[in-house]
């Protein structure tokens, strides 16, 4: 939240849907108060294992897939395009038409869009009139996320990216590592004095700038 929602938006009442692999995290914040959080073992990695189980394939194999073919929607237009997939020790790859690869993903999108729309409505109902969605994380870089998401939770839903937070462009305008960089610039905020039960003075700093170092 720190990284990617504005005051405007904290301030009007906002969803911020945070799509991991493993998790989905959701916080929502009215008249620019956090007012609930809540999470659940849902995230994109539902897709992979899809892709994974139905294709017999390798975890790696079937994450690059998804990242290098996968879609949110199906692609009518390019249903014959042939996709490598490799075999199941990785060694050769076999071409499949994409009708196939979208149908053999098709089950793990659909758990992870019904929980995640699930989520949101449920916030969205309790907090009503809150509307606008704000997603981030890894797991909404799948190519058409936003098009489902806008369709189904929210017409002004976005993609939050790294606001006011210099780096590598690479880093700053992935979603993936917004959570992240929020964090580490968030803390190194914070006044040592909060800390005080440290007894190695400057050590908030020093484990923030070693961190931040690591990343970028």
């Amino acid at each position: 939240a720190h990284s990617v929602l504005d005051i405007q938006e904290k301030q009007a009442g906002v969803i911020l849907a945070m799509i991991g692999g493993q998790a989905s995290h959701f916080a929502c914040y009215k008249k620019s108060v956090l007012i609930e959080t809540r999470s659940i073992p849902i995230g994109a990695d539902c897709i992979t294992e899809a892709i994974e189980k139905n294709l017999n394939i390798d975890h790696l194999d079937a994450q690059r897939l998804k990242e290098t073919f996968g879609s949110a929607s199906p692609k009518l237009e390019f249903q014959d395009e042939l996709i490598p997939v490799p075999n199941v020790n990785g060694r050769k790859k076999y071409p499949i038409k994409r009708s196939e690869f979208e149908a053999q993903m098709n089950s793990g999108l659909n758990i992870f869009f019904t929980e995640i729309c699930r989520e949101i409505k449920a916030l969205q109902g309790r907090y009503s009139p809150i509307t606008h969605v704000v997603f981030t994380g890894g797991g909404s870089q799948l190519e058409g996320f936003l098009d489902v998401v806008r369709e189904s939770v929210s017409p002004t839903a976005r993609i939050g990216i790294v606001q006011g937070i210099s780096g590598p462009e690479a880093l700053v305008h992935d979603p993936a590592y917004a959570g992240a960089l929020g964090g580490l610039n968030f803390t190194g905020k914070l006044s040592e004095g909060e800390f005080a039960y440290s007894d190695h003075p400057g050590w908030m700093n020093r484990t923030i700038a070693r961190a931040r170092n690591w990343i970028f």
